[in-house]
């Protein structure tokens, strides 16, 4: 009996060691399937604009956005190293949120099909204000071009992280991001100091434009704990008031935002403006002057601009009132 038990013995300890291996085998495939189970759901086909359709046939590698917004959201989904180019607004740290990420890749896209092409992308993302003869243009070479549509609130912002989180196949990704934005903006409720909640606040740019309700300006004073002087007015979307208007609004603050070439010496302009020395927020210097990526962003950075619009008005109150922010 104790001859034939350790042949027994062994054959039990071989088939242990190789269950064993099997499992440590097992383990590496397991791994990989999880990695690349985003790429189960290609190909896909999404609808777009207009009730348009387009299909992409494999997890995108060499995606290239042409927005400002998709260049934030894409650089929030995907490793860099998929991402073929950005907008050129990338490149200015004033005007994005994506400039670090933006540096490193260093490909810079303008609006320019033959330069589009060249890059040999697998993915394009644009706006619904792209030029429409380079979306012509670039469905003609068959690279599918993503178009997103609405930017009035945050739930359209929201949609548009799922949106392209699925065209690119970085649904979980998406949901994070969505996740890390409305804790965020919900952390920066009640920041406001009390002295300053529910001042009236009038958006201004270049040209005296404004943005009434209908839009992602009003939606961020909205959260910040302010009211929209333009919308008070009856104003809706992004339009183009009259001197008169603005009189007649008598705003608490002017909101204004620097970076971009139009912007140049705007401030300026207002503080020495005949038409607008009786405002209450021209004789009380109250103008709050951020940089441009955290007013006009339609990206998750809402939550940072709304962040950065709290400290604009708290440190309003309570500095030299003549002293720029």
């Amino acid at each position: 009996m104790r001859k034939r038990s350790m042949p027994f013995r062994c054959l039990q300890l071989l088939i242990i060691s190789l269950l064993w291996l099997s499992s440590c085998q097992q383990n590496p495939y397991a791994k990989r399937d999880k990695q690349s189970s985003s790429n189960d759901a290609f190909p896909l086909t999404l609808e777009t604009a207009g009730g348009n359709t387009i299909t992409i046939p494999h997890k995108p590698q060499r995606i290239i956005s042409l927005t400002p917004s998709n260049d934030e959201i894409l650089c929030e989904l995907v490793d860099e190293k998929r991402i073929a180019g950005l907008s050129k607004y990338s490149q200015f740290k004033e005007a994005s949120y994506a400039f670090e990420t933006a540096s490193r890749i260093n490909v810079f896209v303008e609006r320019n099909a033959e330069q589009i092409i060249s890059l040999q992308p697998d993915l394009v993302i644009a706006a619904r204000y792209t030029k429409m003869n380079l979306q012509a243009l670039l469905g003609q070479t068959k690279v599918p071009v993503l178009i997103t549509t609405t930017f009035e609130n945050f739930s359209d912002i929201e949609g548009n992280i799922r949106f392209i989180g699925r065209s690119v196949g970085e649904e979980a990704r998406a949901d994070q991001v969505i996740q890390r934005m409305r804790k965020k903006l919900k952390e920066t409720r009640g920041r406001l100091n009390s002295e300053n909640r529910g001042l009236r606040v009038l958006y201004l740019a270049s040209g005296n434009f404004t943005a009434g309700t209908n839009t992602t300006i009003h939606e961020i004073l909205s959260a910040a704990g302010l009211k929209n002087a333009a919308t008070e007015a009856g104003v809706t979307g992004h339009v183009k008031i009259a001197a008169e208007q603005i009189t007649q609004m008598d705003p608490d603050c002017i909101l204004i935002a620097s970076g971009y070439e139009r912007d140049r010496g705007f401030r300026n302009m207002l503080e020495n403006d005949a038409q607008l020395a009786s405002l209450k927020a021209i004789r009380e210097k109250r103008i709050i002057e951020l940089e441009a990526r955290n007013v006009l962003t339609v990206s998750h950075h809402v939550a940072d601009a709304v962040e950065k619009l709290v400290e604009g008005v708290n440190k309003l109150s309570s500095i030299n009132q003549g002293e720029k922010l």
